[in-house]
């Protein structure tokens, strides 16, 4: 079965690695999606701090794919009822996808990547950066630190994209 959810996998991803590579500085940067799994982002008032002092547009996509219904109502949520019998994002889940272009995605879903790679797939951005690539989806790898907390890790994303420069 492993076998048959890898050839998904790889065809709902193959056509991001066709487009070129894109870099934009934090400054730029007006608009984030960031998507996010519920095992790590437990503290929703960290979330949201992070989010006031960034001082961006940003929409949270939260992965919780062990309830029917989300306790969390501010993010753009995802559970069991929208995910395939392969654990990927079903036509469900496509309905909920925004149709905006973002200027940043950060996959910073550390236990759900092959759900938040097919998720970051559909969403539009101009540069996609994350922990872990799948299958070529991202413009920017930042590897996690061992036992790195989200709040951590976004903050080291945040750093990482002040020293690019346009």
């Amino acid at each position: 079965m492993s076998f048959i959810k890898e050839v998904i996998l790889r065809s709902k991803l193959k056509s991001s690695g066709d487009k070129g590579r894109s870099f934009i500085s934090w400054e730029k940067i007006k608009s984030i999606a960031l998507v996010v799994d519920s095992k790590n982002a437990n503290n929703k008032n960290l979330i949201d701090k992070f989010i006031y002092e960034s001082d961006k547009i940003i929409d949270v996509y939260y992965i919780d794919l062990q309830v029917k219904e989300s306790t969390i109502k501010n993010f753009i949520s995802f559970n069991k009822t929208e995910k395939s019998f392969f654990g990927l994002p079903n036509s469900k889940a496509n309905t909920k996808i925004k149709n905006q272009k973002y200027d940043l995605l950060i996959n910073a879903s550390f236990d759900e990547l092959d759900y938040s790679s097919v998720l970051i797939n559909t969403l539009k951005s101009t540069c996609r950066c994350g922990f872990k690539s799948r299958l070529n989806e991202l413009d920017l790898i930042i590897e996690r630190s061992q036992n790195q907390n989200l709040i951590a890790y976004l903050n080291e994303v945040v750093n990482y994209l002040k020293m690019i420069r346009n």
